[in-house]
């Protein structure tokens, strides 16, 4: 009777363990949102605003398309990925270890007891032999949520792995673009001052031609020697930024950096920017940012690690058996009468710890206000991005117009300022200053156009749109 009535009160207990938590349950904090970005609304439109937008589809660009899609052999990525199947594995023990334990064990002692023990006449004095073999059984009543809480932020420690990976392929993808777009911007540039310098070296030959003719000065032709040498000596800086975009793009997808890409050799136009982008609601960029999210399930994580740092201060209750064989010898080891067997509850509480226990909770209430903060200024963080995205997209359009404009216009006066210095009514020196006015324009339009495209790929990427689930 009494054998079932510790049985019957351990049952009870064991079914109130879910419930006898120490602390409140987690809630998700609400964060105080505008309705709507403050952002030029020529920029954007919504309320599209789904995290498998393929936004490199709207610039039109196979080979950027082509170079995304292939970007899973990121090593970043495959970082991530080894930090989720951490986590996994981390919340498979932790939640592995809350329950039942079950040992088998099995061995042999040889003794010999003390003459100077005074057990009395009747102490066995020669040496003994002991064999065993069992099984011992554990199972710990989680009756104040301790090994819950664990459970608990182990979960969430997957939870922000998990979004720690989606995280990676936006940066990722969001870098392959506008390594992409640099590419494309250092290969027109490069054409263009080449196309320039060529232009300007045959405009030297004709003022050389002229000075011998005495129908120009030394000081023209010192003037063409040194416009040509300064576009010139703009070819090898150039030609850099063209051999690092193309060593950056080799790393983000996995490979030497002395890799090359057949198609990215082959010239191509900068991509174009699509003129309206999807943004969605601030609430929208809350839910749909993984960082954002990952901070928020790492708050998660902390704040089970704080209830579980307060659940240590309660008493800890297990129930343990055993069943086993004992006997002095081998071949007795397997009779009917070498059978033991134990079983009983056991109750550990916390007395004196020298305060350790409760610098614990305070030091993890410490890490949960660490984490909270940190899950708002990722949320401000990412607000601010996509405000400033806004901006920079619509303002580098307005540049944009204007340098194109100033193209038009440049080209325009050197057509006029050579046709005005063969005609003796201008220096030859306008038609120098109207050749570098030109270039300067075009570089800087060629810029402009990049600088264009990479602000859209930043505001698809501060929207946090653009992965693709590459599969962790």
């Amino acid at each position: 009777m009494l054998r079932r009535g510790i049985a019957s009160a351990l049952l009870a207990w064991a079914s109130l363990a879910a419930g006898c938590r120490v602390t409140d349950d987690y809630v998700e904090p609400e964060l105080a949102l505008g309705a709507d970005f403050s952002g030029p609304h020529a920029t954007r439109s919504g309320p599209r605003s789904s995290e498998d937008v393929e936004w490199w589809q709207e610039f039109q660009d196979p080979i950027l398309t082509r170079l995304i899609l292939g970007g899973g052999d990121n090593l970043d990525f495959q970082i991530a990925r080894a930090r989720l199947q951490e986590a996994r594995a981390i919340y498979d023990r932790t939640r592995g270890g809350s329950g039942p334990q079950l040992n088998a064990n099995a061995g042999y002692a040889w003794r010999e007891s003390s003459t100077n023990l005074g057990m009395g006449p009747f102490a066995d004095s020669n040496p003994t032999e002991l064999y065993q073999a069992g099984f011992d059984a554990s199972w710990e009543l989680d009756l104040f949520g301790r090994n819950a809480r664990a459970i608990e932020a182990a979960r969430a420690g997957v939870d922000a792995a998990y979004l720690g990976t989606l995280d990676a392929e936006v940066t990722i993808v969001a870098e392959i673009g506008r390594s992409y777009v640099e590419l494309r911007a250092a290969q027109q540039a490069i054409d263009l001052t080449r196309a320039n310098l060529e232009a300007q070296e045959e405009t030297l030959e004709l003022v050389r031609v002229r000075a011998r003719a005495e129908l120009a000065s030394d000081l023209d032709v010192a003037r063409a020697e040194g416009q040509a040498a300064t576009t010139r000596a703009l070819l090898p800086q150039l030609e850099m930024r063209q051999s690092e975009a193309l060593h950056r793009l080799a790393v983000l997808q996995g490979n030497s950096p002395s890799d090359r890409d057949g198609a990215l050799a082959t010239r191509a136009a900068i991509p174009k920017a699509p003129i309206l982008i999807h943004t969605g609601t601030p609430a929208d960029l809350i839910r749909r940012r993984p960082d954002v999210r990952r901070a928020e399930r790492e708050l998660a994580r902390a704040a089970a690690l704080s209830a579980q740092a307060t659940a240590e201060l309660f008493p800890s209750i297990s129930l343990t058996a055993a069943i086993g064989l004992q006997a002095n010898t081998f071949a007795k080891l397997l009779d009917g009468d070498s059978t033991t067997f134990s079983v009983g509850p056991s109750l550990t509480a916390p007395i004196f710890h020298s305060g350790a226990l409760r610098a614990n909770v305070r030091a993890q209430g410490a890490r949960q206000q660490q984490a909270m903060d940190a899950y708002e200024l990722a949320a401000l963080n990412a607000l601010r991005e996509v405000e400033d995205a806004l901006v920079g997209v619509d303002r580098e359009r307005v540049r944009m117009d204007s340098l194109g404009a100033a193209v038009v216009a440049g080209q325009r006066a050197l057509e006029l300022a050579r046709l005005l210095n063969r005609e003796g009514l201008a220096d030859f020196f306008d038609v120098l200053d109207a050749q570098r006015t030109v270039l300067a324009a075009q570089l800087a339009l060629s810029e402009s156009e990049a600088r264009h495209c990479t602000a859209a790929i930043a505001l698809y990427k501060a929207s946090g749109v653009g992965w693709r689930k590459w599969g962790p």
